[in-house]
């Protein structure tokens, strides 16, 4: 098979959103292989997870999510199909329901995260509840459903349902999981559909997509819905932002107290030269909302956003002015502007509702002065900015695990070396030693990142020619796995050796890994030290960190800055 995969055929492919890089593709095979082919290099070299069971249909949630959803069988049961949960793509499959001639599956978009709705052709609709997995059976047990979709309904609160029953009913909506439903003309209903055939909607349910006998075609929904949109679709915030807004605060609340006889405007450029761009964070957190309505036989009294889960109020105004970002006066199309600081902003711990990160909706409702109204979802992606962390910060790991003739201890530096923050005191004496340090929270997720640094010098005795890095997982229900020693004195610094003042270790984590690791980069658990203990010596190691661009992954022979 291509590239290391199980099999050239592919039954279902997704882009695994554990990986905020989307570099990680997933791919089951149904009847031409079993597992579960990875690629974490967008699709140029596989490997192969979970082969004891055969797939045909994967899901994922949304983007930072590591859980996966499957319909297969395993190897010793062929002809009993299964719905299988996993926590990440190589841990053990976990049987959730059995024995189902299961036809598709769809995550509400509502909840954060919400449940899994399942569709069988021989006994009706599944709902699978975050979490515990509970299932219960809504609707009747009798229907058989080809595909199910999930949606937003007329506003935020309200999550949509829709069916394709080829060769009865048709395609079916229901904003109550199917205790009532409506059917809607428009994909193909005939007893001559073949299997397979499904219907696909948008996030607010306007636009479908319905393949029947190798056959697309797009629909859309006849009542004058709003056309729903924001600007810019996706939000990344960054904690410098929130840096920039304090400190252009602490600036105003200065220029708010000019003395009298004071020049505002050598103030103003005062102002302007502290700041930089004072503006600048204000552009990286603006959205604008736009909607169209139907505007005739007569445009609408008025149009309002429920902007609660971004900060604003419950019936926020759109205006058609021309002055709002809604383009030109007039036109039908109604706007607002605002500014939105997601890590400034806590939703209520009372409120259910999906808040960032992820998609967040925002209802648009229409109020015709016949009383007729009308409404839409405009969805925004928020998700944070991958940014390189510490290992620790102020206070070192304590009762570190080791092997060998190894102590470990905590020593401050100087308050001009590295702010005076703690280092991670390592006495070795001849022979073999080993010293595992833990991430932070007990596991890490590395999928998106490039790199480790951290800072080495020796204080006493003989340095070591080398130190070893290595890193272990902690998977839920698999056994860890240790990956091979990387020599990183003479890889990952200018100078090749360790000296008796700091020098920054940097290595990329695709070295560490190597080739073929089974590590599972969602669950690392140790960064381990070691060595061969040449002789005895006394190192320092401070400030570990993980590194999140390729920029900062200095080449090994390039120097490093601190």
């Amino acid at each position: 098979a291509t590239g290391g995969m199980a099999a050239d055929s592919v039954a279902d492919l997704i882009v695994y959103p554990g990986d905020a890089t989307c570099q990680t593709l997933l791919a089951v095979h149904g009847q031409a292989a079993g597992g579960i082919s990875r690629s974490r290099n967008g699709g140029q070299n596989w490997d192969v997870v979970n082969p004891d069971y055969s797939f045909h249909r994967i899901l994922a949630r949304e983007k930072n999510s590591t859980e996966i959803f499957l319909f297969g069988s395993a190897r010793t049961e062929p002809d009993i199909q299964n719905l299988y949960s996993c926590s990440t793509p190589s841990e053990l499959a976990v049987e959730i329901l059995r024995d189902k001639l299961f036809t598709d599956m769809a995550f509400a978009p509502t909840r954060a995260p919400g449940p899994l709705y399942a569709t069988t052709s021989d006994g009706g609709l599944y709902r699978v509840n975050n979490g515990d997995h509970e299932v219960t059976q809504p609707g009747s047990k009798d229907a058989s459903w080809s595909s199910v979709g999930a949606m937003w309904g007329p506003n935020a609160d309200v999550l949509r349902l829709c069916f394709y029953d080829p060769s009865r009913l048709g395609l079916v909506f229901s904003d109550d999981e199917l205790a009532t439903s409506q059917t809607c003309r428009g994909p193909l209903v005939s007893s001559l559909v073949k299997e397979g055939a499904f219907v696909r909607p948008n996030a607010n349910g306007t636009v479908f997509y319905a393949v029947a006998n190798n056959t697309l075609s797009i629909g859309r929904t006849a009542e004058p819905f709003p056309v729903v949109a924001f600007s810019p679709a996706v939000m990344e915030p960054a904690r410098e932002d929130e840096t920039a807004f304090a400190d252009l605060m602490a600036a105003l609340r200065t220029f708010s107290k000019l003395p009298a006889g004071g020049s505002a405007a050598k103030a103003a450029v005062a102002l302007n030269q502290s700041s930089g761009d004072p503006a600048a964070p204000y552009r990286r957190s603006e959205l604008t909302l736009t909607a169209r309505v139907p505007v005739t036989p007569a445009p609408p009294a008025a149009v309002t956003a429920d902007l609660s889960r971004l900060g604003g109020g419950e019936a926020t105004p759109l205006y058609d002015d021309g002055l709002h970002g809604d383009g030109a006066a007039g036109d039908g199309v109604y706007g607002l502007g605002f500014c939105f600081r997601p890590l400034s902003f806590s939703a209520r711990q009372d409120d259910w509702r999906r808040t960032w990160p992820g998609r967040i909706a925002a209802g648009v409702s229409a109020v015709y002065a016949d009383g007729s109204r009308y409404g839409a979802v405009g969805v925004v992606g928020i998700y944070p900015k991958i940014l390189s962390y510490d290992l620790w910060a102020r206070n070192t790991p304590q009762k570190l695990p080791t092997e060998g003739d190894v102590a470990v201890a905590t020593t401050e530096n100087p308050p001009k070396i590295h702010g005076g923050t703690p280092a991670l005191q390592i006495q070795v004496k001849k022979g073999p030693w080993s010293v595992a340090m833990r991430f932070p929270f007990g596991h890490s997720d590395i999928t998106s990142y490039q790199g480790l640094s951290f800072w080495v010098k020796a204080t006493e005795g003989t340095p070591p020619a080398e130190i070893y890095v290595q890193l272990r997982d902690k998977p839920t229900l698999t056994a860890p796995v240790t990956t091979e020693r990387v020599p990183v004195i003479a890889e990952g610094t200018r100078e090749g050796s360790i000296g008796s003042e700091y020098r920054c270790v940097t290595i990329p984590l695709s070295r560490l890994l190597g080739e073929n690791s089974t590590l599972e980069k969602s669950k690392v658990f140790q960064l381990i030290l070691s060595g061969d203990g040449e002789a005895p010596a006394t190192l320092l190691v401070d400030c570990p960190r993980i590194l999140a661009t390729t920029e900062e992954v200095i080449p090994y022979n390039e120097a490093p800055s601190k």
